[in-house]
């Protein structure tokens, strides 16, 4: 059984992925379990499309969130789960299988882990990792052209009409809910050590 649970979330570019590393290596992998939302996102053919037949990622219904309550519950059960790595449509990538077994502490990591209602309650810690719109804009640029392969244009109409928009309704709001909040407009090593010092006080 999980001892504490952790919760994630930020807009896109915040520097999710890099906390949670960060934090895994310094708690130590027999320590950490990560439940991605990345990686429960549904098949392109089921997204939901805008007015130019473009698919939005940037909506909760994006996610697959009864598979992913599934895995989760399961781990929580001290079942190892197994799943699919999501490549965000990459063609020349290949998924592979990642196993996740459960762990004294989990960390659920995705950019609408506070809006469902499914986990309203399942959070002992919430951080909230805050950025701001020019620096988003910056890192997703890289991230999608370097590690997913996306021409530029896509990447800047999904920002556009969809990124920031989902940003300002589905993930912003809960900021009021964070147990803690951190600035990562430059760096946010400090607030890493500072949970991970308390993460080690209850594990």
């Amino acid at each position: 059984m999980s001892k504490i649970v952790v919760g994630v979330s930020g807009a896109s570019g915040s520097g999710k992925t890099s906390f949670v590393k960060e934090v895994v290596s310094l708690l130590g992998i027999e320590n950490v379990c990560v439940l991605s939302m990345d990686n429960y996102y549904k098949p392109i053919q089921a997204q939901v499309r805008d007015s130019n037949g473009k698919e939005n990622f940037d909506l909760p219904q994006a996610i697959d969130i009864e598979r992913f309550s599934k895995d989760f519950t399961d781990l929580q059960n001290g079942i190892t789960i197994e799943i699919d790595e999501y490549l965000f449509n990459n063609p020349y990538k290949t998924p592979k299988k990642i196993i996740i077994k459960p762990k004294p502490i989990t960390i659920i990591e995705g950019v609408f882990v506070f809006h469902f209602k499914e986990l309203k309650n399942v959070f002992d810690l919430k951080v909230y990792i805050q950025v701001s719109e020019h620096i988003s804009i910056i890192r997703r640029l890289s991230r999608d052209l370097v590690e997913r392969n996306y021409p530029i244009e896509h990447t800047l109409y999904d920002f556009e009409n969809h990124v920031w928009h989902g940003y300002k309704k589905y993930i912003k709001p809960y900021i009021q809910e964070a147990d803690i909040v951190i600035n990562n407009n430059k760096n946010m090593n400090k607030s890493i050590e500072i949970i991970c010092v308390y993460l080690k006080s209850v594990i």
